[in-house]
């Protein structure tokens, strides 16, 4: 059969993975019994469905490859796909692999799946019935040429009008014929016409159709032709071109041979846009609108469901308006995606639209829906028509409470005028009910928070001026005892008063607290405090006060080091330019 279209697994591919399974498998577990079983989803199609038939292999027990070529009688395998599960049980490796076959049908009635082989097993034949096609196939003359229907292979081509209009969609149908098992592989072609656009629609059908005494299998293929001018327009010739297993009339050659076909052209007249159609230009064979669904009760705050249709004979969907429907005041429209059908009918493109809408109504009464006007051009008749459907009145019964209040409120929310006066839209933004409680305890815990966050950062900033009250004292001193001389040691001659209340209390880690807190900026703990000291006595004394704190050493003779060390207040490394600039600007941060 010709490749046009290739989906799924390719065979080889497919039996290659197989194989290699089942070598894998038979490595684990030679001594096994083969066991196949098959089965087919469903029991009754119709010529233009499908089936699928899947074969179960005990992987650790099969001996070869199954055999399909025993299907080619009656069914063409569109698609395939394999499957495995392995699993450990007792020590034993089991696989098992799940072949599954997408099968097409080749003519109606009681068909059999034959018995297939899988090395040294076979599967159970199976049973299935094909009714006639759920979707008629096109009218066409088949075949339009007696000689050609004597060929083993020729194309028909044909649209399903022979005069249309400027941009009218036209169905186009080219059917391959060929008799079973004669093809190897081939090509179909189709070249754009001047003048017209050419687009195929879905995928290629195949099918089986009797012509005189003899049986072919049929490759069709849809397109949409849109003339763009006016006048005389001829559809090139289809052309297919592949190879044959043997040369037909000849038993005795086996050789693959090429085999070409080209149907006849298509000649067809255009006729240009009349000045009185209207506008927007929509050309079509037939236009039909129906409710599928109207609400039988209607309640105030309740929704409803409104289901329209669309139905049109010479276009896809793509290429017709949107379905809208309009309702009165006091109601809301909430329209779902539009659902799309494009198909083929007797050789004409039929687009099906439908779309849903949840009607809500916002108080009791009488409601208007407008429903959809859809002006169109008659292309067989040549005139212009207007598709229509009835407006809806329906009466809207009150509904409870709580959803007519809700109504009402949406509704008047949507006439509430936007900006003005305060007073006005007060009522509409105004917070209610336990929302109103809730509102007001956020706001007093709100003010309550920024008023207590205020008073610690208050007590917080009194705490730090009072502690930087000697440190400042202690500079200023010792600025003016510097003078104008250069960078050296600076002493504090005036002690703070924490540091005499420490001298006179005889408590060690007070004394090196306070002498800390002497430092600008304060030192980190008694390392940093020695580190910022320039007198070596000075020095010594802190670490004769870091001892007494750890409880070694002499407490009184280090309270006496001190005391006599820092009777003239600690000697610090700081430069005359920090000095004076500490003088004169206050720290950037609290220390």
């Amino acid at each position: 059969m010709p490749r046009v279209h290739h989906r799924g697994m390719a065979p080889a591919t497919m039996l290659a993975c197989i194989a290699l399974l089942l070598c894998l498998a038979l490595a684990w577990a030679p001594q096994a019994q083969a066991q196949v079983r098959a089965w087919l989803d469903r029991d009754r199609i119709a010529l233009d469905e499908t089936a699928e038939l899947s074969l179960e292999i005990d992987g650790t027990s099969a001996d070869g490859l199954p055999d399909l070529s025993a299907l080619s009688h009656d069914f063409t395998v569109l698609d395939q796909g394999v499957a495995q599960q392995v699993d450990l049980s007792n020590g034993q490796l089991n696989l098992r692999i799940t072949i599954r076959l997408r099968l097409q049908p080749d003519r109606e009635g009681v068909l059999e799946v034959p018995s297939l082989r899988v090395g040294s097993a076979f599967t159970q034949p199976l049973r299935l019935v094909v009714g006639p096609p759920k979707t008629p196939l096109p009218r066409m003359d088949v075949p339009a040429d007696p000689a050609m229907a004597s060929q083993p292979v020729f194309i028909e081509s044909k649209v399903d009008t022979a005069t249309a209009y400027v941009q009218q969609t036209i169905g186009y149908t080219v059917r391959l014929y060929y008799e079973s098992g004669s093809l190897v592989d081939g090509r179909l072609d189709q070249d754009t016409p001047e003048g017209a656009s050419l687009q195929q629609l879905g995928e290629d059908a195949q099918h089986t159709l009797r012509v005189g005494d003899r049986f072919f299998k049929v490759l069709e293929r849809r397109y949409l032709l849109i003339p763009e001018r006016a006048g005389a327009l001829t559809v090139p010739s289809a052309r297919f071109q592949g190879r044959s297993l043997a040369v037909f009339g000849s038993p005795f050659d086996s050789a693959r041979h090429e085999v070409r076909a080209r149907s006849r052209p298509v000649a067809l007249q255009v006729k240009p846009i009349p000045p009185a159609a209207p506008q927007p230009w929509l050309p079509l064979s037939a236009l039909n609108l129906r409710y599928v669904e109207t609400p039988k009760v209607l309640r105030a705050g309740e929704s409803a469901t409104i289901t329209v249709e669309l139905h049109a004979e010479g276009a896809t969907t793509s290429q017709l308006p949107a379905l809208e429907l309009k309702a009165g005041d006091g109601a809301r429209l909430f329209p779902d995606q539009a659902q799309r059908n494009d198909r083929f009918l007797e050789g004409r493109p039929v687009g099906t639209m439908t779309r849903r809408f949840a009607l809500l109504p916002a108080r009791a009464g009488t409601l208007r829906v407008s429903a959809p006007r859809i002006a169109w051009w008659d292309a067989n008749a040549g005139v212009a028509r207007i598709a229509s459907l009835p407006d809806l009145v329906l009466k809207v019964a009150p509904g409870s409470a709580s959803t007519t209040d809700a109504a009402t409120a949406d509704a008047a929310g949507k006439r509430r005028p936007q900006g003005g006066d305060l007073a006005g839209n007060w009522p509409g933004w105004l917070p209610r009910g336990a929302w109103l409680v809730a509102t007001v305890l956020l706001i007093l815990l709100w003010i309550g928070t920024v008023w207590w966050a205020w008073g610690l950062l208050s007590r917080h900033r009194e705490r730090q001026e009072a502690a930087a009250a000697p440190q400042a004292a202690n500079t200023a001193s010792t600025a003016s005892s510097a003078g104008s001389s250069s960078a050296g040691p600076r002493a504090s001659p005036v002690p703070a008063p924490d540091w005499t209340r420490a001298l006179a209390d005889g408590d060690p880690s007070q004394l090196l607290h306070a002498l800390c807190a002497l430092a600008k900026p304060a030192a980190v703990d008694a390392d940093d405090l020695r580190e910022r000291l320039v007198d070596p006595v000075q020095r010594e004394a802190v670490a004769g006060l870091q001892r007494a704190c750890w409880g070694e050493g002499d407490r009184a003779a280090a309270l006496a080091a001190a005391r006599t060390a820092f009777a003239q207040g600690p000697r610090w490394r700081v430069t005359h330019a920090e000095a004076r600039v500490d003088a004169v600007l206050p720290p950037l941060y609290p220390r």
